[in-house]
């Protein structure tokens, strides 16, 4: 059973290692203000929901060339 009540939390470059999101781009996302951070790990990283990074991730559209 799935508990869709816990958030799985990832650092920039978690996401890099584990969803293929660079962590450059998790960082420019949260300077936009695009994701938010739930709190910081033991190294006082941000923290990620592996959720909406994942959204934001698949709702990129690909950049189509002018004909």
């Amino acid at each position: 059973m799935i508990n869709d009540k816990v958030r799985h939390l990832f650092t920039a470059t978690e996401a890099q290692l584990w969803l293929g999101i660079p962590a450059g781009t998790v960082r420019a996302w949260a300077n936009r203000k695009r994701v938010f951070s739930f709190g910081l790990d033991e190294q006082e990283r941000p923290m990620y929901d592996r959720d909406h990074l994942v959204a934001l991730r698949d709702s990129r559209k690909p950049k189509t060339q002018a004909a």
